[in-house]
């Protein structure tokens, strides 16, 4: 007879895969704007909302928030977008 294993250890590697691609893909994001500047060159492709209505979606500046935010600029990436800068700062607390 096989004895399932059952409690913590049966679910162990799930919790572990999962935990890890929480960690690895922000750390992914994070690494990709380290070395691609969006004040200087386009990095993704101009934004629907924005080319069809000439209004900024609430995505508009993330990316630029971002990349401010990671270098340490936080006034600049909070006018670029408060809601990415807010989101971060509360993903750390809950975090």
């Amino acid at each position: 007879m096989v004895r399932r294993r059952t409690g913590f250890r049966a679910i162990r590697p799930a919790v572990v895969a999962t935990a890890g691609a929480f960690v690895a893909a922000p750390l992914t994001a994070w690494l990709f704007l380290a070395g691609r500047n969006p004040y200087e060159t386009t990095i993704f492709t101009p934004c629907p909302v924005l080319v069809l209505t000439g209004l900024q979606c609430p995505g508009c500046g993330a990316t630029r928030a971002a990349y401010s935010a990671l270098h340490g600029d936080w006034l600049d990436s909070l006018a670029m977008n408060p809601i990415v800068l807010v989101g971060y700062v509360a993903s750390a607390i809950l975090a």
